[in-house]
């Protein structure tokens, strides 16, 4: 893990500790921070830390409320959910992200205010985004996915415990997907998928793996916050 992101889950401690939020370790990188924790089934709360300072732009802390997705901006792009900025500034210290932990931690307890709200949104959005219509389908990709590894295929159960060592940092997005492209292509042979996905994914394996990547690490991501 890079220096960055190491820093960010370094001195948001107390989210992780007492709050149960994940590091995203996965999706972070040399200018991005994410961690996740799960509201209820189909509502997270994340935080991200975009580093723009590169770009001669500020360092902007967010906690958004949306549906379980990967942690990163995609979120932008699925129009679902709302998006609160906690800070921004271009000199940054650990001051500064401590600062943003105790903002954070003040709207916690009325964060499950929001769920209702972030459930109407995608059940009757106020934009039906091209993101959103794929999101519901890679949202079904992924049932069938886990519905068939609690059925035992050992493909996809192969996926969902790669999907856990990722969550641990012990695997990247990349291996991740390579497990999928197995699982996809054996659930794809015994007919699991709908035609929906299936033309969704234009019957390509490689395609459909990318599209259950990100959701099954959001899953993961989801399921151990929920055990804390």
């Amino acid at each position: 893990m890079n220096g960055f992101s190491e820093n960010v889950f370094e001195v948001f401690d107390v989210l992780q500790t007492t709050h149960r939020f994940l590091p995203a370790r996965a999706t972070s990188n040399d200018r991005f921070a994410a961690l996740v924790r799960s509201e209820a089934d189909d509502v997270f709360t994340y935080v991200f830390v975009h580093d723009g300072r590169a770009g001669d732009v500020n360092l902007d802390v967010d906690l958004w409320l949306a549906p379980p997705n990967s942690p990163d901006d995609a979120l932008d792009n699925l129009y679902v959910g709302y998006k609160i900025r906690i800070g921004s500034e271009f000199d940054v210290d650990d001051e500064f992200f401590l600062n943003c932990q105790r903002r954070i931690i003040h709207l916690l307890p009325y964060a499950n205010q929001l769920v209702p709200a972030v459930r109407l949104e995608l059940a009757s959005p106020a934009f039906s985004t091209r993101r959103l219509q794929a999101y519901r389908i890679e949202r079904e990709a992924l049932a069938t996915l886990l519905n068939s590894a609690k059925d035992g295929n050992e493909a996809a159960r192969e996926a969902l415990h790669w999907a856990h060592l990722a969550l641990l940092g012990d695997a990247d997005l990349d291996t991740l997907k390579d497990k999928c492209v197995l699982a996809a292509g054996r659930l794809m042979e015994l007919q699991c998928f709908s035609e929906k996905v299936l033309e969704f994914c234009d019957n390509q394996v490689s395609f459909l793996a990318s599209a259950l990547s990100g959701p099954l690490y959001a899953y993961a991501l989801g399921e151990a916050s929920s055990r804390q």
